[in-house]
């Protein structure tokens, strides 16, 4: 038997494990991982045309320059994968 975490959703499961077995868990875990990378980088991508396509006056008045929109997009979403 062995801890792993996050094996059955959001439960602190035991289970019993073989080489295979874990092989296999650390497979999905690596393409969960890919997947949720990917999806983050559509997302703060899509934020950042958004932004982009908003003219200079607007932005000023959010208090953003033109050329900081990229690194305040990918701030954003470093502190939200830290809270996780």
């Amino acid at each position: 038997m062995k801890y792993v975490p996050g094996y059955l959703g959001n439960k602190r499961e035991y289970i019993h494990t073989t080489g295979d077995t874990m092989k296999k868990l650390a497979l999905e875990n690596y393409l969960t991982r890919f997947m949720r990378y990917v999806i983050d980088w559509r997302k703060t991508r899509k934020i950042i045309r958004m932004l982009q396509d908003l003219p200079d006056h607007t932005l000023e008045d959010m208090g953003i320059k033109r050329h900081e929109i990229e690194k305040l997009a990918y701030t954003e979403l470093q502190r939200k994968n830290y809270e996780k």
